[in-house]
């Protein structure tokens, strides 16, 4: 990994974990990005407008991260072409609403070649209510 990929990536340097055996994991910290609380904390927001902020800070650079991932994909030469065309990369969450615990009607972005060829191509949308493993087995029915 080169320098500039490794300026990418969060200060893992924070406790993950408590020192007390059977006590809570310890929430990662995100203040590269200027938030001083942890994930899963802000996702039971219930309603409080600056924890919304940060979760959507949060996202929106897991989404500025899957595109960097995209893109040097797209950039990294594999044999006669790129690596992209080669690879299904997909992107989602396992909850919607962490306030409400809805593990229902999650968006999961698939990306690279591989699904084009196989026709998946454009937006695939599940009946409403399809659970995350629904949704899973249905992509990869598709694809394979």
């Amino acid at each position: 990994m080169s320098e500039p990929d490794r300026a990418r990536l969060p200060d893992r340097r924070h406790p993950r974990h408590h020192a007390h055996a059977g006590q809570r994991r310890q929430q990662p910290r995100l203040r590269f990005l200027g938030i001083r609380d942890g994930h899963h904390s802000l996702s039971h927001h219930a309603g409080d407008l600056a924890k919304i902020e940060a979760i959507k800070r949060i996202d929106r650079w897991h989404a500025s991260e899957f595109a960097w991932l995209v893109q040097k994909l797209a950039d990294t030469q594999d044999g006669e072409g790129k690596l992209i065309e080669n690879v299904a990369v997909l992107w989602g969450s396992g909850i919607r609403d962490g306030n409400r615990h809805d593990h229902h009607d999650l968006p999961l972005l698939l990306g690279g070649r591989a699904t084009w060829a196989s026709g998946v191509g454009g937006v695939v949308a599940a009946p409403r209510g399809t659970s995350l493993e629904s949704g899973l087995a249905k992509l990869v029915r598709l694809i394979a």
